[in-house]
């Protein structure tokens, strides 16, 4: 699992919220999104976790970038982002999940495993 964020301590945290369930492996966290689409291509991870808002690379370029590539890997979009149009851009780019961190972000480690629970 990749998790993208400028933020560097909501990186980390999320990093670690989702590290303690022994679930996934993290992989990262990385701080901006061309690093997200590096990453991505480099390692190829199962999900990967991204802001919105990030420099080099928005996170809607990196959902594209991404989904250029891989159809399976599951998106979430987490982000401090309320506007209508922006979660609409990204899930009709690709996108799984657009979240809002402020209501969202400890739910995440159990939309993962809800979501991984239904792949055979």
């Amino acid at each position: 699992m990749l998790i993208a964020d400028d933020a560097r301590s909501v990186a980390i945290r999320l990093a670690d919220l989702v590290g303690e369930t022994g679930q996934f492996e993290v992989v990262g966290p990385v701080f901006d999104g061309l690093e997200a689409k590096r990453s991505f291509e480099a390692k190829r991870p199962d999900a990967v976790i991204l802001d919105f808002a990030m420099p080099l690379l928005s996170g809607l370029e990196v959902v594209q970038a991404i989904r250029k590539v891989s159809s399976t890997c599951f998106i979430i979009v987490l982000t401090n982002q309320p506007d209508a149009s922006l979660r609409r851009s990204c899930l009709m780019a690709g996108a799984d999940k657009y979240l809002h961190k402020s209501h969202d972000f400890e739910a995440v480690p159990g939309i993962l495993a809800s979501h991984f629970e239904r792949i055979p």
